[in-house]
């Protein structure tokens, strides 16, 4: 593990203004379908996954801690929810929004009306994070539309590797122009991380004739599974972790692209 962040994350996060350059890929062709509204990057997370989807309410908090305009939205499949701490709680504006449906129906409507509500309060930018479950990517359906903007969580394991390609490759079916990006977590060392991207990466362009976006690397050390337990955003109760600063590196990446997308 390396002891100081920046020798981790410099191969792998652009700097903030020019996150089209990462070696993964670009958000060249990608467009808003409504300038006026919210960008919806959207998330496959199982749901037992409670990692996956601390990083994504954790991203959630950091890209309102940048000054961004920030929503995760989520199926109510569950109350309480395993994967979710309590909705109420509003740590730095940062919002968590249930539709009041088990469907890609519900959802989809969800994401329209918070994306259009959000949109005029976004001085700074922001973005929607649409939580999918992978099963509703097996077949087309509302959901569709809003996965133009993706974003995978992997780890360098091989079995998690494939899993993380085939759910990708399930998105690019369901929706062939969209642009598909990658965090990878569960490393102790840069050079896992470079390898798992660049597999992923080659396999994506070689089989979909797609390019992978790069969004940078998560670290997974104690203070995630800490957060979790307390259910409160590593930012706040750990801000000089690994953790939380490579989550805000992270963030600022993707606030930066939904800006782009927002003044397409």
């Amino acid at each position: 593990m390396a002891r100081d962040l920046s020798e981790v994350l410099h191969f792998f996060v652009p700097k903030p203004s020019s996150p089209e350059k990462s070696f993964g890929g670009s958000l060249a062709g990608l467009e808003s379908a409504r300038p006026s509204a919210l960008p919806v990057l959207a998330i496959p997370i199982g749901d037992h996954d409670v990692v996956r989807a601390a990083f994504a309410w954790n991203l959630t908090v950091e890209i309102a801690r940048l000054g961004g305009r920030a929503v995760l939205v989520a199926p109510d499949f569950e109350d309480p929810s395993p994967l979710w701490p309590t909705p109420h709680a509003k740590p730095l504006g940062a919002e968590m929004i249930f539709s009041s449906g088990q469907t890609p129906q519900g959802l989809s409507r969800l994401i329209d009306q918070v994306s259009a509500e959000r949109a005029p309060k976004a001085r700074q930018g922001g973005l929607i994070i649409a939580r999918i479950p992978p099963t509703w990517l097996r077949e087309p359906n509302e959901i569709s539309p809003w996965l133009r903007w993706s974003l995978l969580f992997g780890t360098p394991e091989p079995d998690d590797l494939r899993e993380t390609y085939a759910v990708g490759k399930l998105i690019t079916r369901v929706c062939p122009r969209a642009q598909v990006g990658l965090t990878v977590h569960g490393v102790d060392r840069r050079k896992q991380a470079e390898q798992a991207f660049a597999r992923l990466s080659l396999a994506r362009q070689k089989h979909l004739g797609r390019p992978l976006l790069s969004y940078g690397m998560l670290i997974d050390d104690l203070h995630v599974y800490r957060s979790i337990v307390a259910q409160k955003p590593i930012g706040l109760c750990h801000p000089q972790s690994l953790a939380a600063r490579a989550l805000g590196d992270v963030a600022g990446i993707l606030l930066e692209d939904a800006r782009k997308l927002a003044g397409a």
